[in-house]
């Protein structure tokens, strides 16, 4: 019982994600979402050679990984495919809950896991199962194993992030070299010891070049579409590093990024609030430390190195500036406003912050109401939805993905084309743009899914 009262929150939390995502469970992929399902598909129907074969440049397995075996048990369907999404989410919701309590206390993993749980960035990209939703849960369970010292646990888990998209690769590379600064400072250290304890950090770097002669021996690369810059050939991780040596990191790109980051759908509020937390505890002649111990110190400098890292590195790649790309900083960002509200001790005003940042969450969960996001990228509708226009700038179409009224966007959708296959009928809709924005791979979608419909759609206005 006592166990229960501890971990209610989280519970909470974990029924709040359930009820947001499970009515979107048998929605039909779309946008990206309906890539990586034709994906998902070739490599279930001909393996990693069909894979190959149909895709001039791919991202690692993960994904692909992880349908197989519900297309196996289910079959494949909008379900089999979605459904992976619920469960990887609640791993991730448990992972940020256990992660802030182990670095800093239960009230900060309670508010921040409830926050992630309702976070419209998060809800958006689970039901698809994206790649960088994924990316994100893995990195929040390599810090937790990392953090507890489950050396072997974290190799696996952060070998699992790299192998779901390249940008994991950060993380370990700032791990082993705090871990190198360490040894240094402390100076006297056990050879044998040290030896394991740097080869196993290392691992995930080894799974990496394993997949790279992968793609080597099967004459493909990976990842280098829709790059826009003179480096797209040589893939996006050469571009991230061209970008840095070149000083080519600050682009019209990177600025995108960054102001999706700051201002979409009311972040700058939180923002706010965390500044004004911090420079409460900074003010304060009374400072408490806000770790336990050095190596939640150590947690606390890899999450910060990592995320400066991601915002100059992955954020500033020249390519479609989609929000869901930010999605890896997100959970960090809600930890740093948990504990900027935790930090105020007057219980009126902390309450008031609690119920400001509820209030926010909730209207940017379903609304796209905020007056900042709206001055930068305006609005446009699509079927019952007012939503920001960031596909009308450098976002492209799967800009809109990034609160639920996406999913509502795509279930609507999903239940005009199959009303019209029930009908035998052409697909009739005003906004036939969005019924078919991928003309090819939707193909493959409505044939491997069996739905009998004519692949048109008539301009219904």
């Amino acid at each position: 019982m006592t166990k229960l009262k501890e971990n209610l929150i989280l519970i909470l939390a974990i029924f709040l994600f359930i009820l947001l995502t499970v009515p979107f469970i048998a929605t039909l992929p779309y946008m990206d979402g309906n890539i990586d399902f034709v994906q998902t598909n070739d490599f279930y129907s001909g393996g990693i050679n069909q894979y190959f074969s149909n895709w001039n440049t791919v991202h690692p397995p993960v994904k692909l990984l992880i349908a197989l075996p519900f297309y196996f048990l289910f079959g494949i369907s909008s379900v089999s495919y979605s459904f992976p999404g619920i469960l990887i989410g609640i791993a991730g919701i448990v992972g940020i809950y256990l992660l802030t309590k182990d670095l800093f206390d239960q009230k900060t993993a309670n508010l921040t896991t409830v926050f992630f749980s309702i976070y419209p960035l998060f809800i958006a990209n689970s039901i698809f199962v994206m790649r960088d939703y994924l990316l994100t849960i893995f990195l929040l369970i390599s810090l937790l194993f990392y953090i507890r010292k489950k050396s072997i646990l974290y190799a696996i888990s952060c070998s699992l992030a790299i192998l779901t998209k390249e940008p994991a690769l950060l993380l370990p590379s700032i791990v082993v070299v705090v871990e190198i600064i360490e040894l240094i400072i402390k100076r006297g250290f056990n050879l044998k010891k040290t030896v394991l304890k740097i080869t196993v950090l290392m691992a995930p770097f080894g799974v990496y070049f394993i997949w790279k002669l992968v793609l080597d021996a099967n004459n493909k690369s990976s990842w280098n579409e829709w790059i826009f810059t003179k480096t797209e050939n040589k893939g996006a991780l050469s571009t991230i590093i061209n970008n840095l040596l070149s000083f080519n990191f600050i682009n019209p790109y990177a600025f995108e990024h960054w102001k999706q980051l700051f201002f979409l759908n009311f972040n700058w509020i939180y923002f706010f609030i965390i500044l004004l937390g911090f420079a409460v505890y900074f003010l304060s002649r009374k400072k408490i430390f806000f770790y336990k111990n050095w190596r939640n110190l150590k947690v606390i400098l890899i999450i910060f190195i990592f995320s400066i890292s991601y915002l100059l590195t992955v954020l500033s790649l020249q390519t479609y500036t989609i929000p869901r790309y930010a999605l890896p900083l997100i959970p960090f960002i809600l930890i740093a406003l948990a504990k900027s509200i935790v930090i105020f001790k007057n219980l009126y005003f902390q309450t008031m912050l609690i119920l400001i940042v509820f209030g926010f969450l909730l209207t940017s969960l379903f609304f796209s109401l905020d007056p900042v996001a709206t001055h930068l990228w305006g609005k446009t509708r699509i079927f019952d939805q007012k939503i920001y226009a960031l596909n009308d700038q450098l976002a492209g179409n799967d800009g809109i993905t990034y609160n639920i009224q996406y999913l509502l966007i795509a279930k609507n959708r999903s239940e005009t084309i199959l009303k019209a296959s029930k009908e035998k009928k052409p697909v009739s809709s005003p906004y036939c743009r969005w019924i078919f924005p991928d003309p090819n791979n939707e193909t493959k979608m409505i044939k491997t899914l069996k739905i009998a419909i004519n692949f048109d759609c008539i301009n219904s206005n």
